[in-house]
């Protein structure tokens, strides 16, 4: 099946491009923009038919994607064109966002519960459950800033995710997690060749899928820390903290945009954008692997969230050397 998402989703190429021209779906370079032509940005529908096509062989399998969810991967991919052609607000985005998220939350009844180190209120434990899928899914749009990067940890979190439910015998996340996985991987073909950007329409699907595959297993596996999934997207999750704290710091707006993540930095240290995005994954891919290992250990995953944010941030103000090998 995820393989049929990646063919489905590279092969869907021809309409993106027809969307995208149709209807003027572009990213213009600008001064805050690393590219210099305009590109498509209606990657989020390669996505969208490569993940619905691979959902529709499980139709007749014991594994069909609740439709609340559905509906908000469609309700997402619907938002994110829009914002890529009108550029609305961050306020109103957070907003709507929210909303999307309180569909798998109130109808589906998919809550956090407890963070591995308490119990959270019962009265408390949806707006914190919408709070994390928000988290996510923003954090998967503010990183999605060079060819590869988004796709490559989406990739990466989605495989951790399959390779941790499949340990724990949970097939249903096993086939949605490898279906993401795939479907990114046909997207991130055309995505390195230039073709294509993943755009609001595809980030915000990604993240979202991540989070609520991540709160799924989680609900259903108590044994299972918490911050286990929160090691999967560590990296995304830092970049966008700090950055408020950074934008804060020089008393700006926390929602304007700037050329200083991570993935700007090390382009401009390496010279390289390709080596910023290797370093990056590789990064994420780590931390992904150290959580698979310690996955019931929370104090043990805290610990590694706490030294993997000192370690990023210094990476952020300078090269790091670990034995030979300079990041």
């Amino acid at each position: 099946m995820a393989i049929f998402s990646f063919g489905v989703a590279l092969i869907s190429w021809p309409l993106a491009k027809y969307v995208g021209v149709k209807f003027d779906v572009m990213d213009y370079p600008n001064q805050r923009k690393i590219h210099t032509a305009p590109t498509l940005c209606t990657g989020g529908l390669l996505i969208l038919l490569g993940y619905l096509s691979g959902l529709s062989l499980c139709w007749t399998c014991a594994y069909p994607l609740h439709p609340s969810i559905m509906l908000s991967i469609i309700l997402l991919f619907i938002l994110g064109i829009l914002g890529d052609k009108y550029q609305y607000g961050v306020i109103l985005r957070l907003i709507i966002h929210a909303a999307i998220a309180c569909i798998p939350v109130f109808v589906y009844g998919l809550v956090i519960n407890n963070t591995g180190l308490f119990v959270i209120p019962w009265f408390l434990q949806a707006a914190f459950t919408i709070f994390a899928i928000v988290g996510v899914i923003n954090a998967f749009n503010i990183i999605d800033g060079m060819n590869g990067l988004a796709s490559g940890l989406g990739i990466t979190m989605a495989l951790a995710l399959g390779a941790l439910s499949f340990f724990k015998g949970d097939e249903e996340i096993f086939i949605l997690a490898t279906l993401l996985a795939g479907t990114l991987s046909g997207f991130m073909i055309l995505n390195l060749s230039g073709k294509i950007f993943m755009g609001d329409s595809g980030s915000y699907q990604t993240g979202f899928l991540i989070a609520v595959l991540s709160i799924m297993l989680a609900v259903r596996n108590p044994d299972i820390s918490p911050f286990a999934f929160f090691l999967f997207v560590l990296v995304p999750i830092f970049d966008t903290l700090f950055a408020v704290w950074r934008r804060l710091k020089l008393k700006r707006s926390p929602f304007k945009a700037d050329k200083r993540h991570l993935h700007h930095i090390l382009a401009r240290r390496y010279q390289s954008k390709t080596k910023a995005v290797i370093v990056i994954v590789s990064l994420q891919a780590g931390l992904a692997l150290f959580a698979l290992l310690f996955y019931g250990q929370t104090y043990a995953l805290l610990g590694g969230a706490v030294l993997s944010f000192v370690f990023l941030r210094r990476l952020w103000f300078r090269r790091i050397k670990i034995g030979k090998l300079a990041l």
